[in-house]
Formats: C-alpha cells, structure tokens, sequence
C-alpha cells in the first residue's frame, strides 16, 4: 500500500479549469487540500500540464515517481513547513487516514484478509500483536475471527466501544491484546480529555452521519449540494474534514501518530501506555515475529525504545518476515535494534508464514 498509495485517490477524480482542484473530503475525512497542493506544487516545482485531464491532481503521482510515500512525504513536510503552515500537517493527516480506509472497504466478516485471519487463529491467550500500521485490517480480523479478542480491554487500554449487541460487545476481559503502537483509523480519543479511548467498529459511526444527526439533518431530504448547519458551522466543519467523530454532543479526535522524524508525539499519552504495556511483556515473551516490518533508518532509535534489549530474555527467538530478508543493508538495520540476538531471515514471504503457521498448529 505504502508503495502505490499516493494518487491511487485521484486517479478518477475530474476537475474544472481554474486555479486548482478545490478542497475534498468524504465520510472519513479530507481526501485533498487546495492549500497543501499548491504549497507542494511551488515547493518541489511541479508545473501544472493545463491540457490533461486530471492535471489539477497530478502532482501526486510525480511526487510518486520521485521516489516519496506517505509516509517520506509527511516527514519532509513536518520538517520544513514554516509557523504559519503547520495546520497543512493536520490536513496530510487526514488525507493520509482517508488514504488507508478507504481501500479496506466495508469492514465485514467475508472480508477479513484471509492471512490476518489465520494469524489469528493461531493464537493463544497470553500473545500479543503490536501493529504499527494504521489500517484495521488486524483489528477487523481480531473482532471476527478471535475468540480470545475483546475490543473493552484488548487494545491496552478500556475502551468505550461502539458495536451494536453482541458478544464481542460483552465487558469480557481480553485474553489477547492488540497494541496500536501509533494509533489506528479506528481509535479515538475524546477532545480536551486525556485517556479516554474509543474504539469503533464496523459501519457504527461516520463524521458525517455523526454531524448530521447533531443537526436533526436527514440526507434522504437534502439536494446534493452544500448544506446550511447552524451552530458553530466553520470549527465543525473543519473538525468533519479532519475527520472527527461527533457523537451525543462531544467530539472525538483520531488517534493517530504521524511518521514525523522529530517524534515530538511520542509524548502523547497513548503512546507512553502502549510503551508500557509492551514493556511490561518483554520479560516473559518468547518469540517475536516482524513480519513486514521495514525497519527505517529514521525508526531504529524508536524501536530500540520498544523492544528494550536489556529487558528481552536471553534465550528469545526472533523472526524477521520480509521480501528484504535477503539485503545486508535490511539486515544491518535488524540487528541494531535486536542486538547480539541471532535472527531468523529463513521466511521472506507473509504468506509462507502463514502457511507455516498454519502447518504447525
């Protein structure tokens, strides 16, 4: 995803002749800034080719054919974006969260990724996942597939959940637990409070359906067009394009933790609890499989904070899963992190992991 997901948005998207493509957004949240893509256009000097179709949207693939992710975009801008800019960050944040739920679609049993699914399966009460993605693809497998799994304690921290009545809605302690090590498109946290996470599960809640309700606004009764919300209407609809929740009266910001090189966020107090809570199993974890993981240079210091050296015992098993097993330049960076523990490179496909796994359970 990381590799293609820039412009894979606006590949469809038509626009008028004009200045530029104005701002869109959909029930998640902004899908593109007017601002932030002039600021790109003029910072890495992409011309606009007025005779193409889609030209107002372009820059998103030459900044892909320079060789830029989402996640390299967004550390370059963290870094160089002057005072009077930063609120284009909060904006690549929620283009980079509409960017990863939307291809995962409705969020159903029959489309669980059948690899997570497996995964799941195979555990056991007493393991635990820590997923530095974004994406619910886990979670989403967890909740259909797991029966060790609970959303009200599971994630590390109680949760207010938002799953209509059924079991996994149950206030059942979990018996396996799912770390979101940098926040997830499906956590949030209440604005103003700290501590206090919700979860939300499929098809619950959207920003839109959330704001429209407050409003007593039916979509079946309102033309296509802009809509008239009385009230604070411009700090709420810039809350809806950054893709808050607003539900019975109180707004939910996501949590979510950018790829910024200053990890200035990592002070967030979700962080220092999913810290803490990962730290608090190293001493009697077994194995520790990374699978997929690209280890960054950028991240090895942070990791190194994770996965604590002197904490992990002795004799523990550690399986890297990469299509990058291979490369001495991958496997430097492993071993910075795990030093002086010898690593297993044997798989380098995720889905031989699973069939592995699946072979020895």
């Amino acid at each position: 995803m990381q590799r293609d997901m820039i412009g894979r948005l606006f590949h469809r998207v038509d626009t008028s002749s004009g200045q530029g493509a104005p701002s869109l957004h959909l029930h998640s949240g902004l899908v593109h800034s007017f601002q932030l893509g002039q600021y790109l256009r003029q910072r890495y000097q992409l011309a606009e080719d007025t005779e193409a179709k889609y030209a107002k949207l372009d820059f998103w693939r030459h900044l892909q054919d320079r060789g830029f992710n989402l996640e390299s975009l967004y550390v370059e801008l963290d870094q160089e974006l002057p005072p009077g800019r930063r609120h284009l960050l909060d904006e690549f944040q929620s283009i980079i969260r509409t960017a990863i739920t939307e291809p995962v679609g409705k969020r159903k049993p029959h489309n669980v990724c059948r690899y997570h699914r497996q995964i799941c399966e195979f555990l056991e009460p007493g393991d635990y996942v820590v997923d530095f993605n974004w994406d619910s693809l886990m979670a989403d497998a967890l909740l259909h597939c797991c029966h060790f799994w609970f959303p009200l304690s599971g994630f590390g921290y109680p949760a207010l959940v938002l799953l209509p009545q059924c079991q996994k809605a149950l206030p059942v302690q979990s018996l396996v637990d799912l770390f979101h090590i940098h926040g997830s498109i499906l956590l949030y946290e209440r604005e103003g409070s700290e501590k206090n996470l919700l979860y939300l599960g499929p098809e619950q809640w959207e920003p839109m359906s959330g704001l429209l309700h407050e409003y007593g606004i039916s979509l079946e009764k309102e033309k296509k067009g802009a809509m008239s919300l009385p009230g604070n209407e411009e700090t709420h609809y810039r809350l809806f394009q950054l893709g808050h929740l607003l539900i019975r009266g109180v707004w939910y910001r996501p949590v979510f933790i950018p790829p910024s090189r200053q990890k200035s966020e990592y002070s967030h107090w979700y962080f220092r609890v999913m810290k803490c809570q990962i730290h608090q199993r190293l001493p009697s974890t077994q194995l520790i499989l990374m699978a997929g993981y690209s280890f960054p240079e950028t991240d090895l210091e942070h990791l190194g904070s994770v996965f604590v050296r002197e904490v992990l015992p002795p004799d523990i098993d550690i399986q890297v899963v990469n299509p990058s097993n291979e490369e001495s330049n991958f496997r430097d960076r492993v071993a910075k992190v795990f030093k002086n523990i010898e690593i297993d490179y044997s798989i380098a496909r995720f889905e031989d992991l699973v069939t592995s796994i699946s072979g020895a359970k």
